[in-house]
């Protein structure tokens, strides 16, 4: 549950940076990952996704926006510094570490376990990591923001742990609206199926 809170903020952090590459606006993450790296392994897969989405932001702004662009990678070595301040140090990311590539651990409890496609619910987290490729597909690649695909992460994750698949649905349901707003596909299936459902809008 930690996890799951923590993420959200987090994706919604990076959504909102990713507007105007506003320094400050990462600013929550600090103590957002200090609280979760002395309370869940789950640290790790968040750490690894704001580097991604900072650094290629921040790299892909350079050329329009030097200096917010340098401010908010400055941001990347202190995020991955929280992983250390905690009353065992390094030693404890090298542990969620251990853990989470441990082969152990899915034997005795079904959390690490990847899904398991003769469970008919399974194969719904298929169809909605298809679902949202798709989508994707339809955004041109010069409106396309490193945050589109953080979703795609955590699908990965969730191939091979069920743990994940929360996660991918809810960083998915954040993200797709911004897809849907770049998007003139998107946008005209949903008119098209507003239409259908509730009939054709008056003049």
């Amino acid at each position: 549950l930690v996890t799951l809170l923590l993420t959200l903020v987090l994706t919604a952090t990076l959504l909102a940076w990713e507007e105007r590459h506003e320094a400050f606006r990462l600013g929550p993450l600090v103590p957002c990952f200090l609280f979760w790296v002395n309370a869940h392994g789950g640290v790790l897969a968040g750490l690894c996704s704001a580097v991604l989405v900072i650094g290629v932001g921040s790299f892909r702004a350079l050329r329009y926006e030097r200096t917010r662009a340098l401010r908010s990678l400055l941001f990347v070595p202190v995020l991955l510094s929280t992983s250390l301040v905690n009353p065992y140090g390094a030693e404890l990311p090298r542990t969620w570490v251990t853990l989470s590539s441990s082969p152990v651990l899915p034997r005795l409890i079904q959390e690490p376990a990847p899904p398991d496609f003769h469970m008919l619910g399974h194969w719904v987290l298929l169809a909605l990591g298809l679902g949202y490729v798709a989508s994707l597909w339809t955004v041109p690649r010069q409106k396309l923001e490193a945050s589109h695909f953080l979703p795609l992460v955590w699908l990965l994750l969730s191939l091979r742990s069920v743990r994940h698949i929360p996660l991918f649905a809810a960083v998915a349901v954040m993200t797709w609206p911004a897809l849907v707003t770049r998007s003139e596909r998107l946008q005209t299936l949903l008119s098209r199926s507003a239409i259908l459902r509730f009939g054709t809008p008056p003049a």
